[in-house]
């Protein structure tokens, strides 16, 4: 496995590593019957690559999968499936079912992890000698996994317990061996395994969440205020519904009634004062909100960046001690690039790529995606040796007037314009019309009248977008967007799945 070093020290020849990593690619692949379609044996090059494969997208797979689903082997890769891991991503709304070898963990996905994860131990000294003083929103992996038509589970990425699968130490996050790791499968609601964990966490000294999904992380406080009443008297009792699990502790109940109502509100850092850091994506939408909600977790809170990644694929890799933050993750697979502006869809290598760019990513690995193109946009903002540093600034969907990634930076110019500070934010259409449903910090309303706010926040908007394309803007009260997370999460959907989203968010 690669250590940090010698990522690093990769860096100024990434491109060389790249060409080599689809050259391995092409080799394992060779005999599948998509290899054998597309003469893998023959290419000798990258053009005749791009000439016998061409970009595709989940649907073009689907008669692939539908194959390997029946039982055959050697399809899309060597053998038959490992797992099948779902991704929210498709715009169908139905989640996509993505067989995966053994290979692409052992080869792709566990380097990654292990490498990313060794860095951050070290970086955490917060939690480094106690790992699991840290509630890991993420993990649940017995939280009723779909089961396909072959009856084989169809699971989340957190599901899968790379631990126990490879015995290897290195893959366990930190949070999975706690008590509150561990939810029982009794408990069927989301939302209810959620305040489990909360619960169970509650006595404990907690310096650390992990959520990945920055949504968990926004929506936690406002949950932890609905159940505020019940989470203090059973604290009191020493209960969890009308089970016995810890002592009775009086004192904690009074201090969290008296800091409830000094600061309004049943908060975080009430519950777990030595809280550090929160690991979670910080780009996107939650780029906007997260300043204003860390807060509510501690003044000496911080968020920790995990490495950008899809179910389909790793895509960057943060090294936190060193200063690496969302460089491109060269040695997992290969990663080619659509320019979304120019308009020609012409593929580039990561040293074609511009600074202040905005690309959709193309990965190809052994696991059966040649040429696949994710639904996701990053913007290049720098680059480190020859590795393009990439900021997730939204999904793709070419039926949207207006490109996620267009959207969210010109909320942000007028954010930062105005001196607003945002809550959370989508876009809808109206009939013929585009409108802003804008949820702000919950002192926001009282500083600026809410018309001035609104014409001059859609004016700054509609400027950074280059035309008269936002009919309407509609302020909403606070606690809008939690409570529409918390509603879709109680209806079964697992809390990683929940994502902000730029249109159609509420």
């Amino acid at each position: 496995m690669m250590k940090e070093k010698e990522f690093i020290e990769g860096l100024p020849r990434a491109r060389w590593h790249q060409e080599q990593r689809l050259a391995d690619f092409l080799k394992q692949s060779s005999a599948t019957l998509f290899g054998r379609e597309h003469g893998f044996s023959d290419i000798d090059s990258l053009e005749k690559f791009r000439k016998n494969v061409p970009l595709c997208e989940y649907s073009d797979l689907t008669p692939y999968i539908d194959r390997i689903l029946s039982g055959e082997k050697d399809i899309l890769f060597a053998g038959l499936p490992y797992c099948y891991l779902s991704s929210s991503g498709s715009s169908s709304g139905k989640a996509k079912i993505l067989p995966m070898s053994q290979a692409y963990f052992t080869d792709i996905y566990n380097p990654f992890l292990h490498l990313y994860m060794s860095a951050l131990m070290r970086h955490c000294n917060h939690v480094r000698s106690d790992w699991d003083a840290t509630i890991n929103f993420k993990w649940d992996p017995l939280y009723r996994p779909a089961t396909l038509a072959n009856g084989a589970l169809h699971l989340g990425v957190s599901q899968v317990d790379l631990n126990q699968s490879f015995q290897n130490e290195g893959l366990s996050e930190p949070g999975t061996r706690s008590p509150w790791s561990q939810v029982p499968e009794a408990i069927d609601c989301p939302v209810e395994r959620l305040y489990y964990r909360i619960r169970l966490a509650a006595k404990h000294d907690i310096r650390q969440i992990v959520g990945i999904n920055p949504a968990v992380i926004a929506a936690l406080p406002d949950l932890l205020e609905k159940h505020a009443d019940r989470l203090i008297e059973e604290l009191r009792l020493g209960v969890y519904g009308e089970e016995q699990i810890d002592a009775p502790d009086e004192l904690l109940a009074l201090r969290l009634v008296r800091e409830r109502l000094r600061d309004g509100k049943l908060l975080p850092r009430h519950l777990w004062p030595r809280m550090r850091s929160l690991l979670c994506w910080d780009q996107g939408i939650a780029s906007l909100y997260l300043p204003n909600v860390v807060p509510l977790y501690g003044n000496e809170c911080s968020v920790i960046a995990p490495p950008l990644g899809a179910s389909e694929s790793p895509l960057t890799m943060n090294l936190p001690a060193h200063g690496i933050k969302n460089v491109l993750a060269y040695g997992s697979s290969f990663y080619e690039f659509i320019d979304v502006q120019d308009g020609q869809n012409r593929p580039l290598l990561l040293d074609e790529l511009q600074q202040g760019g905005h690309y959709r990513v193309v990965v190809t690995h052994m696991s059966g995606l040649y040429r696949y193109v994710l639904g996701d946009i990053v913007k290049v903002t720098g680059f480190s040796g020859q590795a393009p540093e990439l900021e997730y600034m939204g999904r793709y969907n070419a039926l949207n007037p207006v490109t996620e990634s267009v959207l969210i930076e010109a909320v942000a110019r007028a954010a930062s314009r105005e001196s607003v500070a945002i809550r959370n934010f989508t876009f809808a259409k109206r009939d013929d019309d585009i409108v802003l449903r804008l949820e702000l910090k919950k002192d926001e309303l009282s500083v600026l009248p809410s018309t001035e706010l609104q014409m001059r926040f859609l004016e700054t908007v509609n400027e950074q977008i280059g035309g008269q394309r936002i009919a309407d803007l509609t302020l909403e009260t606070a606690g809008t967007f939690s409570e529409s997370w918390l509603y879709k999460v109680s209806s079964g959907l697992r809390p990683p799945q929940v994502k902000d989203k730029v249109w159609g968010g509420l």
